[in-house]
């Protein structure tokens, strides 16, 4: 199936590559959601001991942005399985 609006065009793709995809995404997510709590487990750790320097702040913001990544993945996904999602 193939959706068009104006000449923008987007081909779907077969339920089960979608679910997947979903589902390798999920477990990505996963994984990075464990490394993001270390990452702020650590930092509290360094700030109670007044040793935080701003690569452990820019590592958890990275963190953030790598699972907001994969969240924002997932919906996509999500929107394209519709119920059957």
């Amino acid at each position: 199936i193939t959706l068009y609006q104006g000449m923008i065009r987007y081909s779907l793709k077969e339920i089960g590559v979608i679910l997947t995809k979903a589902n390798q995404a999920i477990q990505t997510l996963e994984k990075y959601k464990v490394v993001f709590d270390q990452s702020v487990t650590n930092l509290g750790a360094l700030e109670f001991e007044e040793l935080v320097t701003f690569q452990e702040v820019t590592q958890v913001i990275h963190r953030i942005e790598m699972v907001l990544r994969i969240k924002n993945e997932i919906i996509k996904y999500v929107n394209e399985l519709g119920v059957e999602g």
